[in-house]
């Protein structure tokens, strides 16, 4: 019953990312530069690779991963709380956090 509630509630995340990407793409999300390009890729624009989504060698070892999560989680955290920030970038903040504990999750995990 708990695997079928975590693969739920991993299903769920996956489909809140994709809505993240489509509201990135089309404009409605006011996130801009660099800030949108890392937030597309932890989302997985350019591959759903862990090493990809942290913008990592396909070749990165677990500890620059742990390491990459990391600095993204500690990221995504403070613009999630600033509070110049407005309730969708925070709502998308939440998301981007989310993503990187998963991520930090599975590179302690395969480390």
């Amino acid at each position: 019953m708990r695997y079928q509630l975590e693969c739920i509630h991993s299903s769920t995340h996956e489909l809140t990312e994709i809505d993240l990407v489509d509201e990135l793409r089309t404009g409605r999300l006011p996130l801009a530069g660099e800030e949108r390009q890392a937030a597309e890729e932890l989302l997985g624009a350019t591959g759903a690779e862990p090493r990809a989504r942290l913008g990592l060698p396909a070749d990165a070892d677990a500890d620059a991963v742990r390491r990459a999560a990391e600095r993204q989680l500690a990221r995504w955290r403070r613009c999630a709380s600033h509070p110049g920030s407005t309730r969708a970038v925070r709502d998308a903040a939440e998301v981007l956090v989310q993503t990187c504990e998963e991520l930090l999750a599975q590179a302690r995990t395969d480390g």
